[in-house]
């Protein structure tokens, strides 16, 4: 569970206030159910499916350029190496299942 703190801090505080905020338009919206606290949750979800895959994108691309220039990487290296990667995306996707989720239920429980 360290590792996901080693990997992504500026990230992990951005991830952190979306699903916040998710989570308090979600509340906001089963005292007051509207299509735009439904709409605005979807956007935010999908905005945190997004960041996470651009932040493994670039980091992919780093990872990529220092192993060109490398001589010898061991396969365990490089093995971490994509583990740190696959974080951001996880977590994204995460972020977006827990919205989506929240949206089904403001879906199903609107009058």
């Amino acid at each position: 569970m360290n590792f996901i703190l080693e990997a992504a801090p500026m990230y992990l505080i951005t991830f952190s206030i979306l699903l916040i905020i998710i989570i308090f338009l979600f509340i906001k919206g089963l005292k007051d159910n509207t299509e735009k606290n439904i709409k605005l949750i979807k956007e935010i979800s999908l905005l945190a499916f997004i960041l996470g895959f651009f932040r493994s994108t670039i980091e992919l691309v780093w990872t990529l350029d220092d192993v060109s220039v490398a001589k010898t990487i061991p396969p365990q290296v490089l093995a971490v190496g994509f583990k740190y990667i696959m974080i951001t995306p996880i977590i994204g996707m995460l972020i977006f299942l827990i919205a989506r989720l929240f949206t089904i239920i403001l879906t199903w429980t609107k009058k």
